[in-house]
């Protein structure tokens, strides 16, 4: 069964939030500047603070949830996209785009939770011991001849014989037809 940590979907939640907030930190930011520079006030500072805490605290996320991540044999690559995306903003929101695209890949990526470790084996491979082969001989099959009893291992394309098995057991890891 496929492991998955709540850490990785709350950091997913949290990537998708962020890159809305984001997407809109300019606008806020621009319109609260504007409405400084007509009004008098000093909202701009507070707005723009908003944002920054949104993204300390979505980078602090991404930190925990790589190290549980790295425990639990999960792929990091979300996690260290959105460390990336969440300073790229924290050092200057001049950053928000480079930003925002690092949030969304990193949603997805956090929200897959791939395991690190494939689990599809390509080639045929020895187990350890006792435990027999990882998966099948590729391009190769058996036939049963009975006439001389034994097992031929042949080429799955060309049909080319390539071994005898002289003491009558099938070959391991080939298909058999």
């Amino acid at each position: 069964m496929k492991k998955r940590l709540t850490i990785n979907n709350v950091t997913g939640v949290a990537d998708i939030i962020m890159a809305f907030l984001i997407m809109i930190s300019w606008f806020a930011v621009l319109f609260a500047a504007v409405g400084d520079a007509t009004a008098g006030t000093h909202a701009t500072g507070g707005v723009g603070s908003f944002f920054y805490i949104c993204a300390g605290i979505t980078l602090i996320l991404h930190i925990i949830a790589w190290i549980k991540s790295k425990k639990a044999g999960i792929s990091v690559v979300g996690h260290v996209l959105g460390i990336i995306g969440m300073a790229c903003f924290l050092i200057t929101m001049v950053l928000a785009f480079p930003a925002f695209v690092l949030a969304i890949l990193a949603a997805i990526f956090t929200l897959l939770q791939k395991t690190e470790t494939s689990e599809v084996i390509l080639m045929a491979t020895n187990g350890k011991p006792g435990k027999g082969r990882h998966g099948a001989v590729r391009n190769r099959v058996q036939y049963y001849n009975p006439k001389t009893n034994k097992w031929v291992k042949a080429d799955r394309d060309s049909h080319t014989f390539l071994n005898v098995k002289s003491d009558g057991t099938p070959f391991k890891g080939v298909t058999k037809k």
